[in-house]
């Protein structure tokens, strides 16, 4: 049986899970299973990064990182699933949030199983 692996930007993914589909519960093992009909997963790489807290952190950050670090804990637990983990950096000048090391973690990854 031919081989796979599934490569998932959870950024992008809980974004276009909440735009397109207005946030549904995914089970992600079954989504990652369905992806790979007809093949044998390996693994599937999940690539995110945690929830921005200032110094000190305000209590609504720590409720979110708090609540995303369980839900990588969950995802760390699935079957054949390795997550990787980037930072998020504050642009305070515009205000907005950018992923760091994201893309370099799947590139690497991707090019190494390839």
């Amino acid at each position: 049986m031919p081989r796979a692996a599934v490569f998932i930007d959870g950024g992008y993914f809980s974004k276009v899970l909440k735009i397109v589909f207005n946030s549904p519960k995914i089970n992600y093992e079954r989504f990652s299973d369905n992806l790979c009909v007809g093949y044998e997963r390996l693994r599937t790489y999940y690539y995110d990064c945690m929830p921005y807290q200032s110094d000190p952190p305000t209590l609504l950050q720590k409720e979110r990182y708090a609540a995303h670090d369980k839900f990588i804990y969950n995802i760390k637990r699935l079957n054949r699933f390795e997550v990787k983990l980037g930072k998020l950096i504050h642009i305070p000048s515009s205000n907005e949030y950018v992923q760091k090391r994201v893309d370099v973690l799947l590139s690497v990854d991707l090019v190494r199983m390839s």
